[in-house]
């Protein structure tokens, strides 16, 4: 049986998006998300990504969804997200994943559904990197990616 988390609000718009591929949907001209790993894979193994509107827009609602399966069961873990914006470190916090998640643990290793919205303010155009690193309670990596894309007003 899948579980389907709804992760509440967060600082940043896309804070725990973890794969890498570009959704459908993308209007010609667009920059679209991209996302690449920044670290070898962890228990975490994605198989696909939802992502919409992408890129994100602001005084939007954006709606993302990850799909995948994790391989070892989390009991506990740490979850650091980092915001590069045009170069420069803006955002950078770091807790508890059942805490920064609002996720109720352990989640048994099989299939996975995360789901993200928020409305994205306070967010200039420009480009952006956020970078999402998770390790487990035997500081085993989750996952690690970086998102990228342009952010429009």
């Amino acid at each position: 049986m899948t579980r389907r988390l709804l992760l509440p609000v967060i600082v940043l718009p896309i804070a725990f998006l973890m794969l890498g591929g570009i959704a459908p949907g993308v209007t010609p001209g667009e920059v679209p998300i991209t996302l690449r790993r920044c670290e070898d894979e962890g228990t975490l193994k994605i198989t696909s990504f939802r992502a919409s509107p992408n890129p994100p827009r602001m005084g939007t609602l954006f709606e993302g969804e990850i799909f995948g399966s994790l391989t070892q069961t989390i009991t506990s873990g740490r979850l650091r997200v980092e915001s590069i914006y045009d170069g420069q470190l803006v955002y950078d916090e770091e807790g508890p994943i059942d805490l920064f998640l609002n996720i109720r643990l352990p989640l048994f290793n099989g299939p996975v559904d995360v789901r993200y919205n928020t409305v994205v303010e306070r967010a200039p155009a420009g480009p952006y990197v956020i970078r999402i690193r998770a390790v487990d309670q035997e500081q085993r990596l989750i996952t690690c990616v970086e998102f990228h894309f342009e952010s429009e007003r």
